[in-house]
C-alpha cells in the first residue's frame, strides 16, 4: 500500500520540518541577539538565515492558510468530477509521485480484475464493479469508458488503446494478445505481479480490496432475486460500499 510505503519518509520530513520551524523561530533570533550586542559584522550567509527567520512566521501562516482552504475546497467540493480531475492531474504530473500512484493503480485494477475474472464474472460486469471500487479518478473514468466501448461491440483492448497515456502501450498490447487467445485472465494477473514488487501492497489492504469486490458481486446477484430479505441485504451492502474505506 502506498500509504505504508510512504510512511517512514513522510515521519522523516515532518520531523526534519519540525526541526527546522523551531530552529528559525528560537534559536536563529537567539543568536540574533547574542551577535547585536556584540556588534560585529556577520558573513553574508548568516545575514540571509535571520532575514529568513524573520520572514518564517508570514510564511508559516501562508502554509497553514493554503492546508486549511485544501482542506475546505476538499470537503465542499470533494464529490465534483472537475475538482476530482484538477487534483488527480496534479497529482500524475508529480515527478515521481505520479508515476508511483499510476503504477499503483494499475496494480490494485489488475489483482481486482483476475479476482472477479477467475471467480466467473464476466469482462464486462467485472468492468461495472469495478468502476464502483476505483476512486481515483482518471482510472473511475477511464473503467466507465471501457464499459461503453465494450456495449457498443467494442473489445477491451480498443478502449485501453485510447487511454494509452494511464495505462501505456505495453498493457494495451499484452490485453489484445490475452483477449486473442483467450489469457486474460493469466494477463491480468502477469500484470498484478509484475505491477506488485513495485507499489508492494500490504496483505490487509488486498484481502479488503477483494472482500469489497464479493460485496459488489453478491450485490448484483442479490438485487436479482424476489426476496424481500436478500433485497434489503443487497440495498445495505451497496450503501456500504458507497462509503470511502
Amino acid at each position: 500500500m502506498i500509504v505504508n510505503a510512504l510512511s517512514y519518509p513522510a515521519i522523516t520530513l515532518c520531523v526534519a520540518a519540525a526541526v527546522l520551524i523551531f530552529m528559525l523561530l528560537v534559536v536563529v533570533p537567539m543568536f540574533q541577539q547574542v551577535y547585536a550586542r556584540m556588534g560585529s559584522d556577520l558573513p553574508g550567509i548568516t545575514k540571509t538565515i535571520i532575514r529568513f527567520s524573520e520572514m518564517a512566521p508570514t510564511i508559516i501562516l501562508c502554509l497553514a492558510a493554503s492546508v486549511g482552504v485544501a482542506f475546505i475546497s476538499k470537503r465542499l467540493a470533494g464529490d465534483c468530477g472537475k475538482y476530482q480531475q484538477a487534483v488527480s492531474s496534479v497529482i500524475l504530473k508529480l515527478p515521481v509521485a505520479g508515476e508511483l500512484v499510476k503504477k499503483y493503480q494499475m496494480s490494485r485494477i489488475c489483482s481486482l480484475m483476475h479476482l472477479m475474472t477467475s471467480s466467473g464474472v464476466p469482462v464486462l460486469q467485472a468492468l461495472k464493479l469495478l468502476s464502483g471500487i476505483m476512486t481515483f479518478y482518471p482510472f473511475r473514468e477511464s473503467i466507465l469508458h471501457l464499459c461503453k466501448t465494450i456495449e457498443k461491440g467494442g473489445s477491451l483492448a480498443d478502449g485501453i488503446s485510447g487511454r494509452e497515456h494511464l495505462y501505456g502501450k505495453k498493457f494495451a498490447v499484452l490485453i489484445r494478445v490475452g483477449e486473442e487467445t483467450g489469457s486474460l485472465e493469466s494477463m491480468f494477473r502477469s500484470q498484478a505481479d509484475e505491477q506488485r514488487p513495485r507499489t508492494r501492497p500490504d496483505p490487509v489492504y488486498r484481502g479488503h480490496c477483494g472482500f469489497r469486490a464479493h460485496c459488489h458481486v453478491y450485490a448484483d446477484v442479490q438485487t436479482r432475486h424476489d426476496n424481500p430479505v436478500k433485497k434489503k441485504t443487497a440495498d445495505f451492502l451497496t450503501k456500504f460500499l458507497q462509503y470511502p474505506h
